[in-house]
């Protein structure tokens, strides 16, 4: 799974184990590109309920 991917699950379907794995997640978007946070936006958007 990407690191994108992970973030999507994570981050916008809130499908997490730990507090920890949230705020790592949450942490690593200060790290992306304009790009790859687009490519996130798109994947939450695809996936939403």
């Amino acid at each position: 799974m990407s690191d994108l991917q992970e973030m999507n699950r994570v981050l916008y379907r809130h499908d997490w184990t730990s507090v920890d794995q949230w705020a790592s997640n949450l942490d690593h978007l200060a790290d992306l590109s304009e790009a790859e946070i687009d490519e996130l936006e798109r994947l939450g958007e695809t996936q939403a309920p």
